[in-house]
């Protein structure tokens, strides 16, 4: 259950405590819950309530559901946040994995901060361009806990289906164009993306 769903973002122990509820009473299957701790939240105190009760922290490096702005993020944005997740894991124990959702060139500086500076580690998620791969297997080479991941729709969709499917085409982030999507699927197939991720985005018939 990603953290960035409208109007009950999953940033607090209490909003974390009803999700479970949720998933106990209704879910016929495994569900987890992600910590969301982006900048605007202001929650840094409720990170090590959470972070024990959650799969992962997400964190998004471009503009998503429920927050007003439309630019990237820096890294350095989330500096105070990675240092909490630090305090948490040497804490508890509790080797916290965190999953960044870049924007469009946010990435390298994010593994730097988060992987190198700190030694996270981190799921670069929703890959859909050959140097984020390569920034992962850099990384990676380095010595540093950090993979990638994609979607199936970035892998057999492309921009083309925009034209047909028309704004329930339109993917955060985009679809790419034909040789760019079967390169992502070349390295998916190879090991060199290392998990395949779906994603449900909350966003209503309507708004599409």
């Amino acid at each position: 259950d990603m953290s960035n769903n409208p109007g009950r973002p999953t940033n607090s122990l209490e909003r974390t405590e009803e999700k479970h509820g949720i998933i106990q009473k209704d879910s016929w299957i495994n569900v987890g819950v992600a910590a969301g701790l982006q900048p605007e939240y202001n929650n840094i105190s409720q990170a090590r309530l959470m972070i024990p009760k959650s799969l992962f922290v997400k964190l998004y490096g471009g503009p998503t559901t429920g927050i007003d702005r439309t630019t990237d993020y820096d890294a350095y944005e989330f500096d105070e946040t990675l240092d909490e997740i630090v305090e948490v894991r040497d804490l508890t124990g509790n080797d916290v994995l965190t999953v960044f959702h870049s924007g469009a060139d946010n990435y390298r500086d994010f593994i730097g901060h988060a992987a190198q500076d700190r030694g996270l580690r981190v799921r670069i998620a929703h890959v859909n361009k050959m140097d984020q791969v390569n920034a992962v297997l850099e990384a990676q080479g380095k010595g540093y806990d950090v993979r990638s991941a994609v979607c199936p729709h970035t892998l057999l969709l492309n921009s083309n289906d925009r034209r047909t499917r028309s704004s329930f085409a339109d993917m955060q982030p985009v679809l790419v164009d034909q040789p760019d999507a079967d390169e992502l699927f070349e390295a998916f197939a190879s090991g060199k993306i290392h998990e395949l991720e779906t994603d449900h985005a909350p966003h209503t018939i309507e708004a599409k």
